[in-house]
């Protein structure tokens, strides 16, 4: 019978066929949980660790430049990795395995897949980390893990998911809000990881395919699950009997969620080469983020009527609602990124990995936090220790925040005033200016990242410092779910739910990727794309290309001439053709150095470029480029071959 504590055919082979609420079965339930905050943990740690090493090379340029791994351009895309796989990814997904079966009142069933499926997405992070660092990524930000790491990591997720739709299946008929965010988020986590996966997406079309899975990664899974997580916290902490019911400002934040965020993926290319309707569509979603953020956390403010007065008295509240605050603030960075204004200002600067920390480091993180508080037990979040981990945490996110924020809007204005005076140009000895405005920036970066990272020593030392059995016991229980007052009119049902959020996963799918990919602009090359920017198999500057990658060169500088002011004197304007013969493309992420789409039109001779790769601060002090002295001398000949064919 549906609802109750009992599970017929719905249990793992080797679990108990009865399903009863007994010691053996919730200890099981509570290792899985256990195992996977651990991991997230232990991952958070390095990926801190990795963050910190890297923002003090920004700071202390060439401190690091002989160890490979530890460089700028490789340490950066495995800190990411580990920060979206390793601690956000199994963060949450000991979030659903908490939540779900508590919300339904019964033990996690499908325990043995859930470990496997940790395993499993454990196993594709190390691996791809390493991959990485041994000059393996494959050039997309966000998705550099080579395909041998991400095949793992998606059938960890498909078989987490397999789990939740097991655990949520009982109450299929009226599910609460918590049931409907956790299921959603992990079913979008395979999809999403899985098409951001398709390889072969050549040119501008594949530069699509990247922002379509930020927005999607960021939006469907880490906030879906997150929001999830807080409807089921927030009762539990307020004290009101069972999880947060369905009502009709619920469902209305759930579905505009579902149709708006994964749209907003043409914010990473305003004033790119994309077509103008695509920017459009990008900037319109970024406008309408603003309306499923508010309605959620208006509905969170809802459920705490009457509470207000002992938000400093509970703990766990602190944190769920500085994450809140964070996470109305998403929006609001995404659309100064969007509008073009403010767009023409903050693009390609420290706005862009500030919109990252601001999520990932801030929301999410804050939410995961109090989940592991409250899987300690109660009052653990009220601790000395806790406390002053909040508060350490906030200060040095802060820091970063500020740091990124300010020096980001110094460095547009940099360039802006540099174009419109004529004085000095965004390239050459020109770039002191920019590196000598954004210096302190970075320093001030660099301190509120070890700042952070030292706060989570008292992290560890409250929820890592504890025993098997402490584990177990620490996890209470919430009242089953009563089915008959569980939903309310337009609340999602089942069969709503699990079509719904894959048809709005598609439509986004279709409107960011597919439609633009086939629009002629993008589909057809130009005569820079046809000429230049063709890479033969087996040539020098393919080979070049390919150490281009490797070493991460694209974090620090873009190939993308916009048709803006701050961008005047480097060249002609990128149009998506330009790309059409590149696998990936390579428009970049953010201009720590100069733009390279034409590159080779500022040097005489390739000797010239050759010297500066090895010893980049010989002639120009004030440089923060590592140096490449590192490589050989068949490596150093190649990269150099292909920059010096980007005319």
């Amino acid at each position: 019978m549906e609802g109750s504590g009992h599970v017929t055919a719905d249990i793992d082979a080797g679990e108990s066929a009865t399903g009863s609420m007994d010691s053996g079965e919730d200890g099981a339930g509570a290792r899985v949980v256990g195992a996977h905050l651990t991991l997230a943990i232990l991952f958070f740690i390095v990926a801190i660790i990795g963050a910190t090493i890297a923002a003090y090379q920004l700071a202390v340029p060439g401190s690091l430049d002989g160890i490979a791994f530890l460089s700028y351009g490789r340490l950066t895309p495995i800190v990411t990795s580990l920060f979206l796989y390793g601690w956000l990814t199994l963060g949450f997904l000991a979030a659903v395995h908490h939540v779900l079966p508590r919300v339904a009142g019964r033990p996690l069933v499908a325990t043995i897949t859930a470990h496997l499926s940790m395993a499993l997405i454990a196993i594709g992070v190390v691996v791809g980390s390493i991959g990485i660092a041994f000059g393996q990524s494959e050039g997309r930000p966000y998705l550099e893990m080579p395909l041998y790491a991400d095949a793992p990591i998606i059938v960890g997720l498909a078989l987490a998911a397999f789990v939740a739709t097991r655990n949520v299946a009982p109450s299929r008929e009226r599910m609460v809000p918590a049931q409907w965010y956790m299921l959603a988020a992990t079913w979008w986590a395979v999809l999403a990881v899985l098409i951001g996966n398709v390889p072969g997406v050549t040119g501008f079309a594949g530069a699509m395919q990247t922002g379509f899975f930020r927005a999607a990664i960021t939006g469907f899974w880490f906030a879906a699950a997150g929001i999830g997580l807080i409807y089921y916290l927030i009762p539990r902490i307020v004290g009101t009997p069972g999880p947060m019911r369905a009502s009709s400002l619920s469902a209305l934040g759930f579905w505009s969620l579902a149709v708006v965020w994964a749209s907003t993926g043409p914010v990473m290319y305003i004033y790119g080469p994309g077509p103008g309707w695509y920017e459009t569509v990008g900037v319109a979603f970024s406008i309408g983020l603003l309306v499923p953020v508010l309605i959620i956390v208006a509905d969170f403010f809802v459920a705490m009527r009457g509470q207000w007065l002992h938000v400093t008295e509970r703990g766990l509240l602190s944190f769920i609602l500085l994450g809140a605050f964070l996470f109305v603030l998403i929006p609001v960075q995404n659309l100064t990124q969007a509008l073009r204004t403010s767009s023409a200002a903050v693009q390609f600067t420290e706005w862009v990995p500030a919109a990252d920390t601001l999520a990932y480091v801030g929301a999410f993180s804050l939410w995961l936090f109090a989940l592991a508080y409250d899987i300690k037990g109660p009052g653990a979040a009220g601790t000395e220790r806790a406390t002053w981990h909040l508060r350490l945490s906030l200060v040095g996110l802060f820091i970063i925040l500020a740091a990124m924020w300010m020096g980001g809007a110094v460095t547009g204005f940099t360039w802006a005033a540099g174009a419109n005076s004529g004085e000095f140009t965004s390239f050459g000895d020109g770039w002191a200016q920019v590196d000598n405005a954004l210096a302190p920036y970075l320093s001030i970066r660099a301190i509120g990242t070890g700042f952070f990272a030292f706060a989570q020593i008292l992290l560890l030392s409250v929820v890592i410092g504890r025993s098997r059995k402490d584990a177990a016991l620490a996890v209470t229980e919430v009242p089953p779910l009563d089915l008959e007052i569980a939903g309310e009119p337009g609340s999602p049902s089942w069969t709503s739910l699990r079509f719904g959020v894959v048809a709005l996963f598609f439509l986004a799918l279709v409107l960011t990727v597919l439609l633009p990919a086939f629009d002629p602009e993008v589909d057809n090359g130009t005569v820079l794309g046809d000429r230049d920017r063709v890479y033969p198999e087996g040539s020098m500057v393919a080979a070049g290309r390919a150490v281009y990658i490797e070493e991460g060169c694209y974090y620090c500088h873009t190939q993308e001439v916009r048709p803006i002011i701050p961008d005047v004197g480097l060249g002609q304007v990128s149009r998506a053709g330009d790309y059409v013969h590149e696998t990936p493309a390579l428009p970049g992420v953010e201009r720590l150095g100069p733009d390279l789409m034409h590159v080779a039109t500022r040097y005489s001779n390739a000797a010239v470029l050759k010297s500066r790769l090895i010893d980049p601060r010989g002639s120009r002090s004030w440089s923060i480029m590592p140096s490449y002295e590192r490589l050989s001398d068949e490596d150093l000949d190649a990269l150099t071959t292909y920059l010096m064919s980007l005319r």
